[in-house]
């Protein structure tokens, strides 16, 4: 990732997010979500769905960390919980419905597991990891306590990446699964001491 992409970092405000690919490149790897927050790839500063229940969601973060629902990730396929609800669908579940009526593609980042093995092999070993444009082929509703007389609460979405040529320089999944390779990957932008999610920069 570039230096340019980080001109507001330190003073705490954000670049604006918005659909596509924003100029990323499949295989960018981020520190932490505090990153990817600042860089405008996801604005949020937790894991998750970012967008509008408008235009659907511009990224989402999947770690396989979920307390009620895990992921199943395929590479190029992906099964991803939506956030569950109480009594009802929740606002990010509704964003990224949303994205499967419009057909807009969304950036799908990967993490790493927080605590124990990875959660998927196609996820970084550390930080968080830019993998390209999906789009929401399939949403299957989730009723409450798996009662379909109750009311729905979450939905498990289906995403499929975009051919190659699609994806800004023709950046293949398999190509980048393995970034990055070593802890220096980002030395100059990341501090000493500074924490990876799940590991710690050994300068």
């Amino acid at each position: 990732l570039t230096q340019d992409q980080y001109p507001l970092l330190t003073e705490g405000v954000a670049l604006e997010s918005r659909l596509g690919p924003m100029g990323f490149i499949p295989g960018e790897v981020f520190v932490d979500m505090r990153a990817c927050y600042y860089a405008g790839i996801h604005n949020r500063s937790t894991y998750g769905i970012c967008g509008t229940k408008e235009t659907g969601a511009y990224s989402i973060v999947c770690s396989g960390d979920g307390t009620f629902y895990h992921d199943k990730d395929f590479g190029d396929v992906l099964e991803y919980y939506g956030t569950r609800g109480d009594e009802d669908i929740t606002p990010s579940t509704q964003i990224l419905q949303a994205s499967r009526w419009t057909g807009n593609p969304v950036r799908v980042l990967r993490g790493a597991s927080r605590s124990g093995p990875s959660w998927s092999q196609w996820a970084p070993a550390y930080g968080v990891r830019y993998d390209g444009l999906y789009r929401v082929e399939k949403a299957v509703d989730i009723h409450k306590d798996d009662d379909p007389s109750q009311p729905v609460v979450n939905c498990l979405f289906t995403l499929r990446r975009l051919p190659d040529a699609e994806q800004v320089c023709g950046v293949s999944l398999e190509a980048i699964r393995r970034r990055p390779g070593s802890l220096n990957f980002f030395r100059g932008t990341v501090s000493s001491g500074q924490k990876w999610i799940g590991k710690e920069v050994d300068e």
